[in-house]
């Protein structure tokens, strides 16, 4: 599904004056701009660097979110290019994102996502704990889930590649 609608915040050339690398900055800015007073667990602060090739990233809350651009552009397979810095664009449905070169956003969780993303962390979290000091059969059926996790987001990212 594409990117619903382009949102431009009303704080204009402000944007260029903030330190991209500054994630605490960012991220205050990012909260006071778009009026959000939720956990700074529901935001997300991503940057990459020019590396050749986009950076994949993959999250629940893609499926229900607003991603904010600071610098750089990012890729939804099927939607192309999306490079309007300053601009925040509404997603919906989408398993994976693709950062190219020099790029920071800033992924705000939307609707029915609102903490699905924490809560994978902490299930992911738990299984690794369980694979590490759990009992012996535990330990072997958080191995397999762990697994088939990676196997799953591998696949995924090899379906959802913009080229």
């Amino acid at each position: 599904m594409p990117a619903l609608q382009r949102i431009i915040p009303s704080q204009g050339k402000f944007w260029d004056t903030l330190d991209p690398d500054n994630v605490q900055q960012v991220l205050e800015a990012v909260k006071e701009e778009f009026q959000r007073p939720e956990p700074a667990d529901e935001l997300h602060y991503l940057s990459s660097m020019s590396t050749g090739s986009p950076t994949g990233d993959h999250k629940p809350c893609y499926r229900d979110c607003l991603i904010f651009i600071l610098r750089g552009e990012f890729i939804i397979k099927g939607q192309g290019r999306f490079t309007e810095a300053g601009c925040a664009y509404r997603v919906k449905d989408e398993a994976w994102i693709w950062l190219c070169g020099t790029t920071t956003i800033v992924v705000m969780e939307e609707g029915e996502e609102k903490g699905r993303c924490l809560r994978d962390t902490q299930e992911l979290r738990e299984l690794i704990l369980t694979e590490r000091d759990g009992p012996g059969m535990m330990r072997k059926k958080a191995k397999k889930l762990l697994s088939e996790h990676l196997q799953e987001i591998r696949s995924s990212a090899r379906i959802h590649r913009p080229w």
